[in-house]
């Protein structure tokens, strides 16, 4: 008997894929209440002032928790696409809109910390801070699309489906910051597409 889902047949229930979007909106949240700590941290390294010896810790909690969120979305997205459910980019949309205010409050961290840095005794480390703020911002920006880019690598495959241009595109975006945005967005235009198709 052949088990072949045909493509532009109703997929089942969102339940795995909206827990998927549950995960990332968790870690959404996490990253804006991670930027409480961080601000205290780097406004007294800033003012040459002594801060909360807590605050190193909590922020590399916080990032742990993050990360530990969007590598259960991951998996879930992951399973998601073969169980054939929604893909609900829809929301991963709405969360890389509602990242933007983070993604400027974070670049404004970074460069104060870069400010407090500019003394003889921390100067030679500014090439490593820059290096670990533009890993770890870039982290956050490929964290909330991949679990959609995975489900849309294994969606085509198991439909047998050649994907369309603006999938195509829509994924390659997906690894650009700031145009992540719209590599969501042409996703999510890909899948209206593909049911009216049907």
């Amino acid at each position: 008997m052949d088990n072949t889902i045909v493509y532009g047949d109703p997929p089942k229930k969102p339940g795995i894929m909206l827990a998927c979007k549950i995960f990332l909106i968790l870690g959404v949240i996490d990253l804006y209440i991670m930027q409480i700590p961080m601000g205290i941290t780097f406004y007294s390294i800033y003012a040459q002032k002594p801060g909360p010896n807590f605050n190193f810790k909590l922020i590399a909690v916080e990032i742990g928790i993050f990360f530990v969120c969007a590598l259960v979305s991951f998996i879930l997205g992951i399973v998601a696409g073969v169980k054939n459910t929604k893909p609900m980019t829809k929301i991963t949309f709405i969360l890389k809109l509602i990242m933007i205010p983070f993604f400027i409050i974070n670049l404004i961290m970074w460069l104060c910390l870069l400010g407090g840095m500019m003394n003889p005794f921390t100067f030679m480390g500014i090439p490593f801070v820059m290096a670990l703020g533009a890993c770890l911002t870039y982290c956050y920006m490929i964290a909330t699309g991949l679990p959609d880019i995975m489900f849309a690598i294994i969606y085509h495959i198991k439909n047998k489906k050649k994907p369309k241009i603006i999938m195509i595109v829509g994924i390659l975006l997906c690894f650009i910051f700031v145009l992540d945005v719209v590599g969501i967005f042409l996703m999510n235009k890909a899948y209206k597409d593909y049911e009216l198709e049907a």
